[in-house]
């Protein structure tokens, strides 16, 4: 997990510097439909909680894919699939994994032709799978998920994002465990503009 945040980070200096290297032209990005994915860490939140005795990894890589529709420079609509890798306690064969669909708002509010923060907020449907030696539970819930980041519209039609998001309560108590899970992440994207 140390080596994906490197990488992260890395990426994300790299792209900072990179108009200015290359003198690229880019675009406002004010109206149209976007795709794109990306990779990062996840981390499950008390995943492990109650347990003693063995020691636990709640961090793994994870991805995300996602189209969104920019209605002005400050409003949108995202739909996204992401798959938020697992958390596992040690020597045991207990884990839980989640991934599923999300769709969120986003607030975008432009600092200059190149720089943007943004927003993010709605709801998850995500499925969750607690395995263990006796058998595999699942659970489909649906939960709050919101967030936000820095785009860099690095050239005309393509613009990277650093983002962190949150999904919320997610799986069931009595069955797979319930927590938190945060997504960091270095992603991709192409809009028709």
């Amino acid at each position: 997990m140390k080596r994906v945040m490197k990488w992260l980070l890395a990426a994300a200096v790299a792209l900072a510097a990179l108009p200015a290297a290359a003198q690229l032209q880019f675009g406002r990005m004010d109206t149209g439909l976007y795709l794109g994915g990306s990779i990062g860490g996840s981390e499950y939140r008390n995943a492990c909680a109650g347990i003693v005795g063995v020691s636990c990894d709640e961090k793994d890589v994870a991805w995300k894919g996602f189209a969104g529709w920019q209605f002005n420079r400050h409003l949108g609509l995202e739909l996204g699939y992401a798959n938020l890798g697992k958390a596992e306690v040690s020597g045991t064969g207990v884990s839980v994994r989640s991934r599923g669909a999300d769709l969120v708002g986003v607030f975008t509010l432009p600092i200059n032709e190149m720089f943007a923060v943004y927003g993010k907020a709605g709801v998850a449907y995500m499925r969750t799978k607690a395995n263990a030696p006796g058998g595999e539970v699942k659970e489909n819930t649906t939960d709050p998920t919101f967030g936000g980041g820095v785009r860099v519209n690095f050239a005309r039609n393509f613009a990277a994002r650093l983002e962190w998001q949150r999904y919320h309560d997610v799986g069931d108590e009595n069955t797979t465990g319930k927590g938190k899970i945060d997504y960091w992440s270095i992603g991709l994207l192409y809009g028709w503009y």
